[in-house]
């Protein structure tokens, strides 16, 4: 096999099944996923399988027939009847899992095991002639009997291996180069459900994630979808992101892009965005929408929607940080031209109507960007956010802004070294800061850190992490748990962990903040970009990232794992 399809074969099913947990030990279920082929329970991942005389066809690079369940622990059975056209070095395969394949036919004619659940290495079992038919109907099962696993072709034994009895997760088949006609799919089992998102709901375009987690337990999480054209509508969850409800286009009042919400202490929502209706009064403005949640699920207008910042320049302004404040204020902060002729500020505008301090931007900085990302209240209750923006000079760096006042006032923090860019800030055990950031000195191809000592008023010299790879892009660095809390010191890292391209997207975590990263993950192995890590209050950790299969922009996707996923289980 070559290394192209040692890295593409799994694009389609990976992000969306990390960490779903094995299901008790129960009665065998089985599941009918084609009958006939008759699509019953599936998930098609990439283009459409057709509808034939008696079964579905399909042909082409990243496009699977994914059963509707997962395999869970215990023993179980897959059976499969169908048939392969052009299978000569196809690598069409039975996926099983997280990247594993039971391949028909790939390099030199063989057929071959490949992925995770086998071993580091392609294993070529012997020689296909004749093993699976080509363009003959022939029946595969894959089954799992006290942690012995088997392949059978036709009812003959092809293959037999110990595999242990814990969970397996999703089953697919991929015809790659050949053409694959299913006339059945089934499984025996302990079965589990799959988590299932949205379909993909806008053009390629330049988008950013962002996640909410509340500390709330009823609290919904919402997903913005910026767009390059038009918002198309997100989708909500009412179990902190667990699964997702179809993604609708929002009322008028609601039609915009860059959208961040909060929940206020009655009850309703408020979110902040650009406003882009084209028969608008606050058309380019930055506006607030106040509703109730049911106004978004039942797509009503809402209360009211206000203007909080007219701008001269029209449409140059967004990507909001809305906060809610202990007293119930809350505060939106963005950036925006506030007067003719001036250059760009970063500014706060609470409901009263109030101003960010005029000290949180120099008057010889001209681009100036808050995030992507997220910012963090520090121990003794400092709120930092982590930006960027160009001097006079041309020279990009990344700096912070803070807050002693709940944000009812912010001030600028001290400025990294240049060719440094777009940040996110951890606090230290020891108290201390870590701007981890994206980087512009191409002759270290990995990411920039800096740290500072008066929470975030002075910045070190900048260093470079040779183990956080990165092809220039946004990361996302985070707290999971500190041993004075009764836990360990541990943090999170997330990012395309290649050099030259944004593609595999890679989780990493360190367990001496952050000197040393000695566990990595690649959580989707396709094109990828931004990302942005959360913990839930369960102690699952989030993942919101953009991928694609062709290009890095086409989804955003949530992935919810747990650190035994992360460390192959050595820590729960």
């Amino acid at each position: 096999m070559s290394t192209r399809h040692r890295s593409a074969h799994t694009l389609a099913l990976m992000a969306l099944f990390v960490g779903v947990p094995p299901a008790a030990a129960s009665d065998a279920q089985e599941a009918v996923f084609v009958d006939g082929g008759e699509a019953k329970l599936v998930q098609q991942l990439g283009r459409a399988w057709k509808q034939g005389d008696g079964y579905l066809e399909k042909s082409g690079y990243d496009n699977y027939l994914q059963g509707g369940m997962g395999i869970g622990s215990g023993d179980f059975r897959v059976t499969v009847e169908l048939t392969i056209l052009k299978l000569r070095r196809s690598a069409a395969s039975l996926v099983i899992g997280e990247r594993s394949h039971f391949g028909f036919e790939g390099g030199g004619g063989h057929v071959f095991l490949e992925g995770p659940l086998f071993g580091p290495k392609t294993v070529l079992l012997r020689r296909n002639d004749g093993v699976v038919p080509e363009g003959k109907r022939f029946t595969l099962e894959a089954v799992r009997s006290g942690g012995e696993l088997e392949f059978l072709v036709d009812g003959r034994a092809i293959h037999k291996m110990k595999c242990g009895t814990g969970a397996v997760g999703p089953i697919a088949l991929r015809p790659w180069r050949s053409t694959m006609r299913v006339h059945r799919f089934a499984a025996t089992g302990n079965l589990v459900e799959l988590p299932k998102l949205p379909e993909r709901t806008q053009p390629d375009g330049y988008t950013i994630p962002t996640i909410d987690l509340s500390h709330q337990g009823h609290r919904r999480v919402v997903v913005e979808r910026g767009t390059a054209e038009k918002y198309l509508g997100h989708p909500t969850s009412d179990d902190e992101g667990k699964t997702w409800s179809e993604p609708v286009e929002l009322p008028a009042a609601l039609t915009g892009d860059r959208h961040m919400g909060r929940c206020a202490p009655d009850g309703r929502l408020v979110i902040c965005f650009r406003d882009t209706t084209l028969a608008s009064p606050t058309n380019g403005d930055f506006v607030a929408w106040v509703g109730t949640y049911d106004d978004v699920v039942h797509l009503r207008e809402g209360q009211y929607r206000v203007r909080l910042l007219r701008s001269p320049r029209k449409g140059d302004l967004g990507y909001p940080g809305v906060e809610l404040l202990p007293d119930g204020t809350l505060v939106a902060t963005t950036y925006a031209v506030l007067a003719p002729g001036e250059k760009n500020s970063v500014v706060s505008v609470r409901f009263k109507l109030d101003e960010l301090d005029e000290e949180a931007k120099r008057p010889d900085w001209t681009w100036y960007a808050t995030g992507p990302g997220c910012g963090i209240q520090l121990e003794e209750g400092r709120l930092v956010v982590p930006c960027d923006h160009i001097a006079a000079d041309g020279q990009w760096a990344s700096h912070i802004i803070y807050s002693d006042d709940h944000g009812a006032t912010w001030k600028l923090g001290g400025s990294a070294p240049p060719k440094t860019n777009e940040c996110e800030v951890v606090e230290l055990a020891d108290g201390r800061l870590m701007l981890n950031m994206r980087n512009y000195n191409r002759q270290h191809r990995c990411r920039a850190v800096a740290t500072s000592g008066d929470g975030g008023l002075t910045w070190s010299e900048v260093s470079y992490d040779e183990t956080l790879v990165e092809p220039v892009c946004q990361a996302s660095i985070r707290r999971l748990s500190l041993a004075k809390d009764g836990g360990k010191n541990r943090i999170l890292f997330s990012n395309p962990g290649e050099t030259d391209k944004r593609k595999e997207l890679t989780i990493r975590l360190s367990r001496d903040e952050g000197k040393t990263w000695p566990v990595g993950k690649v959580l989707w192995p396709g094109p990828a970009a931004y990302s942005c890590l959360a913990v839930a209050p369960d102690g699952a950790i989030l993942c919101l990232y953009e991928r694609g299969v062709k290009g890095p922009y086409e989804k955003i996707t949530l992935a919810r794992f747990g650190l035994a996923w992360l460390t192959d289980g050595k820590e729960e």
